[in-house]
């Protein structure tokens, strides 16, 4: 379970960066909404099943051969269930981003947050064709390490998607200096 904890910190870095790397091309003023707020809640929600798609892969890895090294004990539970529990939330997960997909386009909603969406579904199919791959070929060490890279990408998209809800309006001009600050400076 310790590759798992890692691999999941790994999870919460790259929400970090990405997260800063989106909002350094954007102003330092305050976030604004720029979709139906029930979308956001959807791909707020989305972005949960995603963690938790990720979470259970690492039960699946936790569970199977490459677990680490031979005498690693593993997880202990059945690697074909925990393997059908990942793929049904996987399921869950392509059904929540083709109704975000088409809710962004039904509503007309800013080219980048449809697009984040698109990009996001692309990523999940090539990452489902992996994994499928892999499994039927009796998870060859390089499939799992591209499934690895693929769970990286599906995870960076979502979190793309739910930062392409919103955008940052320029910070607010400083307006004149006024008594209370005069007297906050003196001190």
């Amino acid at each position: 379970m310790e590759v798992a904890a890692h691999f999941l910190l790994s999870m919460v870095i790259l929400a970090i960066t990405t997260t800063m790397a989106t909002r350094a091309y954007q102003p330092p003023g305050p976030a604004r909404v720029i979709v139906n707020p029930s979308l956001v809640t959807l791909i707020r929600v989305l972005v949960g099943v995603t963690a938790v798609v990720l979470v259970l892969g690492t039960v699946v890895t936790g569970s199977g051969p490459h677990a680490g090294d031979v005498d690693v004990p593993r997880t202990g539970f059945d690697p074909e269930t925990v393997s059908q529990l990942h793929a049904d939330a996987v399921m869950l997960l392509l059904g929540l981003t083709a109704a975000t997909l088409l809710w962004l386009r039904g509503s007309k909603a800013p080219p980048a947050a449809t697009r984040a969406a698109a990009v996001l579904l692309v990523v999940e199919l090539a990452q489902g064709l992996i994994g499928f791959v892999q499994y039927f070929t009796g998870l060859p060490v390089l499939l799992v390490g591209f499934h690895l890279l693929g769970a990286c990408l599906v995870w960076i998209a979502a979190l793309r998607l739910l930062l392409a809800t919103s955008t940052r309006l320029p910070a607010p001009a400083t307006g004149p200096v006024t008594a209370v600050t005069e007297q906050y400076v003196a001190r």
